[in-house]
């Protein structure tokens, strides 16, 4: 069985992509094999990850109509069902198409789909602070009104700009409606830490720019060793957190 991942979100620039990459990275730490698809047509990012597998899959919506291309999608259910060696399939949509794929995957059952072949689907999405905070949290209400019973793992981005609550910071989230109304289906909240502008925030910049790992970063020659410590004690924080949380959300599956 598979467990396939789509990472679903309407806002461009949330680090939607971003944490598919941590996703991917703390799925090899816990010994998963994964792949990854882009199906951002406007900024392709994961194909540069050269230390990751990504698996190319173009031309997704039909570029007269607009609309999925039902064949194009289908071919997402062959890769879950043919490659037996994958743990894991991680799908990144794009920003740009979000709308049509909400009502694609709504519309068709695409989920149950992925289930009656006997692969688990999970729904990624990203709360982001500061000025895109509210819009990213009513995406969650979306979702989880279009696929109330699919399960969900939130991300709480606080690269830029920590989440506000009230007078609660990022654990607030949990008495937002929002949270409440999916609290049954959501397994697991990641959080990304805050950069400190001057060092973290240009360090995994530049990872992002060349397709750096947290692996590759001293093998890469182009990170100072203060450099390379400081990400490597980021790497620890946050591929630790993806690593034990995944592990314990595939055990439960098990236990089922």
């Amino acid at each position: 069985m598979t467990t396939t991942h789509f990472s679903l979100g309407k806002k461009g620039g949330i680090g939607k992509s971003q944490s598919c990459v941590f996703l991917a990275q703390g799925l090899v730490k816990a010994d998963r094999k994964v792949a990854l698809i882009d199906l951002d047509p406007a900024t392709s990012t994961i194909k540069k990850y050269a230390g990751l597998e990504v698996i190319e899959l173009v031309d997704m919506i039909d570029r007269d109509s607009g609309e999925i291309d039902p064949a194009r999608f289908d071919e997402l259910i062959e890769i879950a069902n043919e490659r037996n060696d994958l743990d894991d399939l991680i799908i990144d949509t794009g920003a740009s198409n979000c709308i049509t794929f909400f009502n694609y995957l709504a519309r068709n059952d695409s989920f149950e789909l992925f289930e009656a072949e006997g692969h688990r689907a999970i729904i990624h999405t990203v709360i982001k602070g500061g000025d895109d905070q509210t819009e990213t949290l009513n995406t969650l209400s979306e979702i989880n009104d279009l696929f109330p019973e699919i399960e969900k793992i939130l991300w709480l981005n606080e690269y830029q700009h920590k989440l506000r609550f009230g007078e609660k910071g990022a654990e607030g989230i949990v008495e937002t409606k929002s949270f409440k109304d999916a609290k049954k289906k959501i397994l697991a909240v990641f959080k990304l830490p805050y950069l400190v502008p001057a060092t973290e925030a240009p360090q995994i910049n530049k990872m992002n720019e060349n397709g750096i790992l947290f692996s590759e970063v001293k093998s890469s020659g182009l990170f100072k060793l203060a450099e390379v410590h400081r990400l490597n004690k980021y790497s620890t924080i946050v591929l630790g957190q993806i690593a034990d949380g995944m592990t314990k959300v595939l055990a439960e599956e098990v236990k089922k």
